[in-house]
């Protein structure tokens, strides 16, 4: 359990390594964040069972109309094809283009929009928001940071330990970075990714958060 603090800003009892909300004056408000774990072996089961509990229980549509459409050729001709998915898969279901935050329904017409991303914070936060943290923080500096080879490794690191519910270890061993190294980087990029998440739900703008 994360210690009970006082807040250096406002007074109020914090959690510590939380982001806090402050208004003037400051407001108590439910934090729809669970507490943080503090083992890195239980925050990743707790992350994990999130962004599985977010993901669609429908992404392809198993059944199609077996109906024929007109698909115009390069040549100019028309020809008839079955209706079905990329070279003869299973559709994508809405829940699967909202999941990947490429489509959604705006008025009668699908469309772009990256504000899919909204009622799937977990995924948002690990599949934008870390690959551009890692950026910034570790490949600028590979005097400190060498086996990140130019590449974001944190965000590889997280996807393997989250997505493919992989052990730290067996990461590393992925990765080529010792397991010491490797679960170090994975406990600093979970701690962001939380507080990702955490700003995202109580909504704070990430940019005025020092």
């Amino acid at each position: 359990m994360s210690e009970i603090i006082a807040c250096r800003t406002c007074g109020k009892e914090a959690l510590e390594g939380y982001p806090h909300r402050h208004e003037t004056p400051p407001r108590p408000e439910h934090d729809p964040m669970p507490p943080k774990p503090a083992k890195l072996a239980d925050l990743i089961a707790a992350i994990r069972r999130e962004y599985w509990l977010e993901l669609p229980a429908r992404l392809h549509v198993q059944y199609v109309p077996g109906r024929l459409e007109p698909i115009a050729m390069p040549e100019g001709q028309i020809i008839e094809v079955l209706d079905n998915g990329a070279l003869g898969s299973p559709s994508w279901a809405p829940e699967a283009h909202r999941r990947f935050g490429g489509v959604t329904v705006w008025g009668d017409a699908q469309t772009v929009d990256a504000g899919d991303y909204a009622i799937f914070p977990w995924a948002y936060a690990m599949e934008r928001r870390i690959p551009g943290w890692c950026r910034r923080k570790h490949v600028t500096r590979p005097e400190l940071y060498r086996e990140h080879r130019e590449t974001p490794a944190c965000a590889e690191l997280v996807r393997l330990v989250i997505v493919a519910d992989m052990e730290p270890r067996r990461a590393a061993l992925e990765q080529e970075m010792t397991p010491e190294r490797a679960e170090e980087l994975i406990g600093v990029a979970l701690g962001y990714l939380w507080r990702c998440v955490s700003d995202k739900l109580n909504e704070i703008d990430m940019r005025r958060v020092a």
